[in-house]
C-alpha cells in the first residue's frame, strides 16, 4: 500500500477501559474500586481533531516527516486507537523502534535500536493478558486470585499499576504521565540519548533484554504476567567497576543464590535470598 506522508499533531491518552461508568459512579463505597483504578478507567483515548496550518489529523493511518523522503514515524489507527504496526526512524534512516498495538496496548515483541543500528532494548508484551489482569484488579468477589500482580495490588495498588506502565518497563524516572504528544516524543527519541515508547500502559510477558551500545547483552530474562521469573542476568556499575549477576526470580522477587562476577569472569560476591526475597547471606570475595 502506498503511504502518504503528513505532518500531524495529536494528543494521546493511553489507558484501557476495565469498568463502565456506572461502576465508577456507584455510591456504595464498600464496592468502589481503588482510586488508582478509577483514575485509569476515567482516562480515554482522545486525539486532536482540529485542522491547523500545515497540520492534519486522519483516523486510520498516519505518517509524519519533514519531507516525503524522510518519514519519521508511521502507525495505524482504528477507532482512534493505535492498532497494528508502529515504526519510527532516525534522521539517518536507521530504524529507532518497531512493534505492534491492539487498542493502544503494545502486543508482541517491541524492539528499540541505537543510532548506530545495534539493538538497544527488546521487550515482549501481551495485550490480552493486560486486560485480564486489570479485570482481576477490579473484581470484588472472593474468587481465587490468578495473577501475582493482583496480590501486589491488594497490598500496594500504585506499585502494581506502575508495573503496568512503560515507565516501569523502560526504567524511566519521574512520575508516570499518560499524555503522549507523538511528534514531540518521536523527535526526542531520535535526537537525545533517552527513550520513551509511544504508549503508557502495557504488560510484559516473555523475553526482556537490554544491550550496551556495542551490541553486547546488558540484562536478560523472562516476564510472566508482568512479573520477573526464572533465571536472570543483570549488569550493574558499582564503585567504578562493572559487575554481572546471575540468579533466580520468583514472581518478581530475588530468591536462592545470586552470583556476581567482574569483567574478567571472577566471582566477586555471593548473595542468598529466601523465598520471600529477603537477603539471608552475602559474602564478597
Amino acid at each position: 500500500m502506498k503511504h502518504i506522508t503528513y505532518t500531524c499533531v495529536m494528543l494521546l491518552c493511553i489507558t484501557p477501559c476495565v469498568a463502565n461508568d456506572s461502576t465508577i459512579a456507584s455510591s456504595d463505597t464498600s464496592t468502589q474500586p481503588h482510586p488508582e483504578l478509577i483514575r485509569q478507567v476515567k482516562s480515554t483515548s482522545v486525539f486532536q481533531d482540529e485542522i491547523a496550518d500545515n497540520h492534519r489529523y486522519i483516523i486510520n493511518e498516519i505518517a509524519s516527516s519533514e519531507s516525503s523522503a524522510n518519514i519519521r514515524f508511521h502507525g495505524h489507527f482504528k477507532n482512534r486507537k493505535l492498532n497494528g504496526t508502529w515504526n519510527s526512524w532516525y534522521d539517518s534512516g536507521i530504524i529507532c523502534d518497531s512493534g505492534s498495538f491492539k487498542n493502544n496496548i503494545p502486543d508482541g515483541v517491541w524492539k528499540v535500536w541505537y543510532p548506530n543500528g545495534n539493538m538497544r532494548y527488546l521487550r515482549t508484551y501481551n495485550a490480552f493478558r493486560y486486560s485480564m489482569v486489570l479485570n482481576e484488579f477490579a473484581r470484588k468477589d472472593g474468587r481465587q486470585i490468578s495473577y501475582p500482580l493482583t496480590t501486589l495490588a491488594k497490598k500496594d495498588m500504585p506499585a502494581a499499576f506502575r508495573q503496568l506502565t512503560s515507565y516501569y518497563s523502560f526504567n524511566i524516572s519521574g512520575n508516570p504521565s499518560e499524555r503522549i504528544f507523538l511528534p514531540a516524543l518521536v523527535q526526542q527519541n531520535i535526537s537525545s540519548p533517552s527513550y520513551k515508547p509511544p504508549f503508557f500502559s502495557c504488560l510484559q510477558h516473555g523475553l526482556y533484554m537490554n544491550y550496551f551500545e556495542d551490541g553486547t547483552v546488558q540484562d536478560s530474562g523472562y516476564y510472566t504476567n508482568g512479573m520477573r521469573n526464572g533465571v536472570w542476568l543483570l549488569t550493574i556499575e558499582e564503585n567504578g567497576r562493572r559487575m554481572t549477576s546471575v540468579g533466580n526470580y520468583d514472581n518478581g522477587v530475588k530468591t536462592r543464590e545470586w552470583k556476581w562476577y567482574d569483567a574478567n569472569g571472577s566471582l566477586v560476591r555471593l548473595s542468598i535470598y529466601n523465598r520471600r526475597g529477603k537477603l539471608m547471606f552475602e559474602k564478597d570475595y
